[in-house]
């Protein structure tokens, strides 16, 4: 679900220089992607692309069909410029300094997930 949205943000870079600045409400827009409610699936309730071009990936409750394990988690998907591609990684929280960094205790404040829990393609 998420590779239309990072080559979107991989385009914008490729372009300005720089990754969207803005908040979720206008890098939709600028990006050319569907608003984040659009972005969902099986387990999946949205996908909110924030400031820096990094993207947060919001999972539904377990009524809606998500695990215990990830149901109402979210991580984030984070790009680096590496001289003129761009590299993902994915980390629970928006800052390496997140609680769960290392297997660290997530923060269930901020809808953490456990790294363990993290998509395959994260690892």
């Amino acid at each position: 679900m998420a590779s239309g949205i990072k080559t979107a943000i991989a385009e914008y870079y490729s372009t300005h220089g720089t990754f969207p600045p803005g908040s979720f409400a206008t890098n939709h827009d600028v990006l050319g992607i569907a608003a984040p409610g659009d972005l969902s699936g099986n387990y999946v309730l949205k996908i909110e692309v924030k400031s820096d071009g990094k993207a947060q990936v919001f999972f539904k409750t377990v009524a809606d069909g998500a695990h215990s394990a990830i149901a109402l988690k979210a991580f984030w998907l984070i790009p680096t410029d590496n001289g003129g591609s761009i590299s993902w990684r994915c980390n629970c929280g928006m800052f390496d300094w997140a609680s769960c960094k290392d297997g660290g205790t997530p923060n269930p404040l901020t809808r953490q997930m456990d790294e363990k829990y993290l998509p395959s393609s994260c690892l």
